[in-house]
C-alpha cells in the first residue's frame, strides 16, 4: 500500500515539474502524417515487379528441370551403368559440398576461448 502512495507522489511530481514542458514541446513539434497515395502506388508497383520476377523464375525452373529430365532419360536409354555412375557421382559430390560448407561455416564463426 505504501508503495502505491510513493508511486503516486512521484507521478504527481513529474506532472508538476516536467509535464507542462513536455506538453508544450509536443505541441510545437507535432508530427504530420504522410500522404497514403505514394505509398500505395509504391507497394502496387513493387508487387507487380515481384510477380513478374516470380513468374520468370518459375519458367526458368521448369526449363532447367525439363532439360535435366530429358538428359537423364537419354542417359537411361543409352546405358543403365552410366546413369547409376552419374547418380552416384552427384550424390557423393552433394555430400562433399555440404560437408565442406559446414566445416567452412564452423571456422568462420567467432569462438569465445
Amino acid at each position: 500500500m505504501k508503495k502505491n502512495k510513493a508511486h503516486d507522489e512521484d507521478q504527481q511530481w513529474f506532472k508538476d515539474h516536467i509535464g507542462a514542458e513536455l506538453q508544450r514541446m509536443d505541441a510545437a513539434f507535432e508530427r504530420s502524417e504522410p500522404e497514403l497515395e505514394p505509398f500505395e502506388s509504391f507497394v502496387a508497383s513493387h508487387k507487380q515487379a515481384l510477380r513478374r520476377r516470380l513468374w520468370r523464375d518459375l519458367a526458368l525452373f521448369w526449363l532447367v528441370a525439363a532439360m535435366l529430365l530429358l538428359g537423364m532419360f537419354w542417359i537411361m536409354e543409352q546405358d543403365w551403368i552410366w546413369l547409376a555412375a552419374l547418380q552416384s557421382l552427384v550424390a557423393v559430390s552433394a555430400v562433399g559440398y555440404i560437408g565442406i560448407a559446414h566445416v567452412w561455416k564452423g571456422r568462420k564463426q567467432w569462438k569465445n576461448n
